[in-house]
């Protein structure tokens, strides 16, 4: 099977977490030496199909912007290889405080999903600390927050985008460049 047609298969499948996918990407990449046109097609199609998948977006306008996509490639893969998402069971409690796995941040907002919507209005009520957790590859660059936030709502997720300054909170990983050409739409 042809790389590019394995990874729209990947992206298809809705049940395949959104750091594994932008793994499964950039190893792809780095793999088969995409670069170009050829990996900004390859980008643009991922996303179409996995709009809500944030680290997708992360990996993808890392590598399109690149110097050096090869090297990326596995710098991404690294970065990613260790990245768990936050578990709802065991992060609830962190100094009697609230922990939020973060789905999404840019420009000082940050998108959580259910079930912490719930938990976050709950510890907010009873004055409850909350600190919220932005893992590497969650960080995307402001231009893609509306599609990853529609993306999620298109899922039927309850979706709430909250202001960063209102919590404590922690950043981790590399910045997401812009990538403009991720967000133009496909002729073909």
């Amino acid at each position: 099977m042809h790389p590019l047609e394995y990874l729209r298969a990947v992206s298809r499948h809705r049940r395949i977490p959104a750091v594994e996918l932008a793994v499964e990407f950039s190893r792809a990449v780095g793999e088969w030496g995409f670069d170009g046109p050829e990996l900004v097609l390859a980008a643009r199609r991922m996303l179409e199909h996995r709009p809500d998948a944030a680290p997708l977006w992360w990996a993808t306008a890392r590598l399109v912007t690149a110097p050096s996509v090869i090297d990326r490639a596995f710098e991404n893969i690294s970065l990613l290889d260790g990245a768990d998402e936050v578990d709802p069971e065991g992060s609830d409690r962190h100094d009697d405080g609230l922990v939020i796995p973060v789905f999404a941040t840019a420009g000082g907002l940050a998108v959580i999903t259910s079930p912490w919507t719930d938990r976050l209005d709950d510890a907010v009520i009873v004055d409850r600390p909350v600190t919220l957790i932005c893992g590497i590859g969650h960080r995307v660059h402001p231009t893609f927050l509306p599609r990853v936030v529609a993306g999620v709502s298109d899922r039927g997720e309850e979706v709430r985008e909250i202001y960063l300054a209102a919590f404590h909170h922690r950043l981790e990983g590399p910045d997401c460049p812009a990538a403009p050409e991720l967000l133009r739409v496909s002729a073909v």
